[in-house]
């Protein structure tokens, strides 16, 4: 809970994983952050700010000259993530991974289905 109620709390978080890159530059390109179902029921407005500090951090760390990526693991379900979240968060990320295994299906087939429309 302090997490998302203090600001230091916020920052300490997002220099211990630029701290881990730093230290382990060359094992790793970057973060796949997938935060957003474990916090359902979070602050959105909190959440995007604690992922934009991350990737802030991150993006300030190069190896040979090629910067640290974050990518977020996204749900298919709009209540944890839609178009509002995707707008707040685009230009601070390096890419959007969309989890379609985390769709429910128990028939044999598709992960997640597509739409008719």
């Amino acid at each position: 809970h302090a997490l998302f109620q203090s600001e230091n709390e916020k920052q300490e978080l997002a220099s211990t994983f630029a701290t881990f890159l730093n230290e382990n530059t060359d094992l790793f390109d970057g973060y796949v952050l997938e935060l957003l179902v474990q916090f359902r029921g979070a602050s959105k407005p909190t959440l995007s700010h604690i992922i934009t500090d991350i990737a802030e951090r991150v993006h300030q760390i190069e190896n040979n000259g090629k910067k640290k990526q974050i990518i977020l693991a996204v749900p298919p379900y709009d209540e944890l993530f839609n178009t509002n979240d995707f707008e707040m968060l685009y230009e601070h990320l390096d890419g959007f991974s969309v989890m379609t295994y985390d769709f429910p299906n128990r028939e044999p087939g598709p992960i997640a289905p597509l739409g008719k429309d």
